[in-house]
């Protein structure tokens, strides 16, 4: 299976989205950056992630680096730090499946979302992985998430690879 997407939804730059990506996933109700936890922006980064391999199209321009604490785009952080928030209570909320698939993915907790993000950032950047190879590699990195990562393989077979 490619998890490869084509860009797939409103072709709009991907930072000037971000306010409307926020609150269609529910994440952000401070008025801010500098009022965000750390929690909260690992937050966002492992569901913007998720979003992006759902083939969401303003998602799919932010890039990811490799980290095993979960997802880090240095240029979704600078557009976070760029942004206008007052345009995010502001933004329209998208009615999309692949929007709420991953607001279940937030609502299943921040283990559930990490595993979610290393599961799916494993099998792009390695074709052909099993899912057992899969499942044991996010064990081995994060053994705490051990009892989620087969979990978050079979949501994302489910809701965020499109068919």
């Amino acid at each position: 299976m490619s998890t490869r997407k084509k860009a797939v939804g409103k072709k709009t730059s991907t930072s000037e989205a971000l306010p409307s990506i926020l609150a269609s996933l529910g994440l952000v109700k401070k008025p801010n950056f500098k009022d965000l936890d750390d929690e909260c922006i690992y937050r966002i980064h492992r569901a913007v992630r998720a979003l992006k391999y759902t083939g969401y199209g303003p998602a799919v321009g932010f890039d990811f680096d490799r980290y095993y604490d979960g997802p880090f785009s240095s240029f979704l952080s600078e557009a976070l730090r760029a942004m206008d928030w007052k345009n995010v209570a502001a933004a329209t909320v998208v009615h999309d499946d692949r929007i709420a698939a991953v607001r279940e993915a937030i609502e299943k907790g921040d283990d559930f979302l990490l595993a979610l993000a290393i599961t799916v950032g494993v099998v792009d950047r390695n074709r052909g992985i099993s899912r057992e190879e899969t499942i044991g590699f996010v064990g081995r990195i994060r053994p705490e998430l051990s009892d989620r990562a087969e979990e978050a393989y079979g949501f994302a077979e489910a809701r965020i690879w499109p068919r």
